[in-house]
């Protein structure tokens, strides 16, 4: 099994992100990723809209779900209350070397 990471490590690979970063699957381009109190936050490019994420509620997901796909978010109920956060999201933690591109935790 491998061993956990910290929160502060996950937001430290978090802000490491060097933008602009890239969906999994579907070709958009988020920039301007940075972490901040309990929240992240980025630029979706196609949109022009900023969007913000629960750090905590990212956090756990990667602890607890094996698999992590934006379809997969979309479903798990820390992310109901805004499920158009779970493709940037899952961009975040490939980015960041914390899943691979089939979506698995690293």
């Amino acid at each position: 099994m491998k061993k956990q990471i910290t929160k502060q490590e996950f937001i430290n690979r978090i802000n490491s992100i060097q933008s602009p970063i890239y969906s999994v699957s579907e070709g958009k381009v988020y920039e301007n990723i940075k972490c901040y109190d309990n929240f992240c936050s980025g630029f979706r490019q196609d949109t022009g809209k900023t969007f913000i994420i629960d750090i905590e509620v990212l956090y756990q997901a990667y602890k607890t779900l094996n698999v992590i796909k934006p379809g997969i978010l979309q479903k798990d109920v820390r992310f109901a209350t805004n499920k158009y956060v779970s493709s940037p999201s899952c961009a975040i933690l490939l980015a960041a070397g914390l899943i691979d591109k089939t979506g698995k935790r690293l």
